[in-house]
């Protein structure tokens, strides 16, 4: 069964085409990256993935739910990872991953955190209060948030953005690990050299549609513009 499934989907605001048909299947167990500039259509999309956004028209399967009628139940089974930092400021590392452990009624909470933390390699910051941390230690604060519940599919929008080369690295190599422990995920991106070096496979997005998919070594350069 694949984790993603998109037909025919369709988004406007006013006059706007967000989303225009766009069709898109992702098997489980890949990275795929959703390569596109701003304005394509990729946060649109993410956006009716996690219920956040309803579709005018189409159809979404995400781990076999069918949204937006069943979004609460295929959310509970995802992390995400926004394009916007909005972690808590005003309580600790370790305390913005208890807060989320509580939400998806993680059973041991204690072991999430901790596991959590391992993976963002954050745990001798658990006790710092947000706003001490730098822009890397948030951002990977931000992935084991979405990964405190041990979730079937990660969701990434744009999970460099703003980013220096320096902090981008640290959080492409995050990411590669998870990739190659078998995370199903699905980034949305607009630099062709995070597509290239996270994904296993490219879907191009221009204007609301996908208009090419290929591996890495695959994808048209001239498509990305």
């Amino acid at each position: 069964m694949p984790a993603i499934e998109l037909h025919d989907l369709k988004k406007s605001f006013g006059s706007i085409n967000a989303v225009d048909g766009l069709d898109l299947v992702v098997d489980e167990g890949i990275c795929l990256g959703l390569l596109g500039p701003n304005g394509a259509g990729k946060s649109t999309t993410m956006k009716m993935l996690t219920g956040q956004a309803i579709p005018d028209s189409g159809v979404i399967r995400v781990l076999g739910y069918e949204l937006p009628g069943e979004a609460k139940q295929a959310r509970a089974a995802m992390g995400v990872v926004p394009q916007l930092d909005n972690l808590d400021i005003d309580v600790t590392v370790e305390d913005n991953l208890r807060i989320f452990s509580r939400l998806y009624r993680v059973k041991d909470i204690d072991a999430a955190v901790d596991r959590a933390l391992d993976i963002a390699r954050l745990q001798d910051r658990r006790k710092d209060a947000v706003d001490e941390l730098s822009g890397g230690m948030r951002r990977r604060l931000l992935v084991a948030r979405g990964l405190v519940h041990s979730p079937r599919l990660f969701l990434l929008d744009e999970p460099t953005v703003g980013l220096d080369p320096q902090i981008r690295t640290e959080v492409w190599d995050l990411i590669e690990e998870l990739r190659s422990g078998g995370t199903t995920i699905l980034m949305s991106t607009h630099y062709i050299e995070e597509a290239e070096r996270l994904a296993d496979e490219v879907a191009v997005v221009a204007a609301g549609k996908v208009i090419a998919r290929a591996t890495p070594e695959g994808t048209d350069r001239r498509a990305c513009r």
